[in-house]
This record gives structure tokens, sequence and C-alpha cells, in this order.
């Protein structure tokens, strides 16, 4: 055998090797930068973690003067800030209902907020509906636990 032949040999046994790990290679980097992209979109940008803020200290301020009135306004507006942040995550619905049913799968302990939901719900939809100052704050600190638990506070 000549030396071509061997080089020929050699070349082409150890190619298969090369394309398969080149191909690995490539892979790994397409993985990574559409895994980065899609941890970019799940995170807040400035703007919406700054309006998200912003929204909630107007909460807070409203839940602090502890009237039912004020109260009242405290839990519609925890619920849009709440809706804001779903929306800011990027989960998908027509309503903070059906946002909140994705967000659920991958924030298990969303559960816990569906009462305060429900809470802002009724007052929306029944003005005449007796506020308790407990009920108030049990609701606020569910908006804010979930608000934490996105990561938006």
């Amino acid at each position: 055998m000549n030396i071509t032949t061997e080089l020929t040999d050699v070349f082409f046994s150890v190619l298969p090797s090369v394309i398969v790990g080149l191909v690995f290679v490539l892979g790994a980097f397409a993985a990574v930068y559409v895994g980065r992209r899609i941890v970019r979109k799940m995170q807040f940008g400035d703007d919406s973690r700054r309006r998200i803020l912003q929204a909630w200290a107007e909460v807070e301020s409203h839940a602090a003067d502890g009237d039912e009135t004020h109260l009242r306004m405290a839990i519609i507006k925890a619920d849009a800030v709440l809706d804001m942040a779903l929306q800011a995550k990027m989960f998908p619905g027509r309503s903070l209902n059906d946002r909140l049913n994705f967000a659920i799968h991958k924030y298990h302990r969303l559960k816990r907020v569906r009462w305060a939901h429900g809470l802002r719900n009724t007052l929306a939809h029944e003005p005449l509906k007796k506020l308790s100052r407990r009920d108030g704050q049990a609701a606020i600190t569910s908006f804010r636990l979930a608000l934490k638990e996105l990561g938006a506070l």
C-alpha cells in the first residue's frame, strides 16, 4: 500500500467522528442560544419592573389607609398589577384567569392567589358586598406573595 491510500483510509475512517463531533458542538451552542432567549423573555425588563413597582406602591398606599373603600381599591389595583406581571412574563391568555392557569403550572404557589382574585371579582361585580378588614388585608398579602413568587417584587 502506498502512502496516499493509507492517508485516504485514515481520513475516511476519522471523518464520521469529526462530523458527529461538529454537529454535537453546534447543537450545544444552538441549545444554549435558544435557552438564553427563552430565559430572557421570562424575565422582567426594566420598564416592566418599574411600572409594576410604581403600581404596587399605589396598592400599598391604599391598603395602608385601611378603610373599606381604600381596601377595595387596593384589591382591584393589586389584581391589575398581578395581571401586568403575568403579561410581562408572556403567559398566554385573554384574561388574568387564563394567564393564571398557565402560570400555575410553573409557579405552583400561585394557586393561593385564586381566592384573592375571586374576592376582587366579587367586589367589582357586587358593589354592596361588605369587605372586612381581615379579608382585605389577607387578599393584599396573597397578591404580594404571588408577585414575589413571580419575581416582580
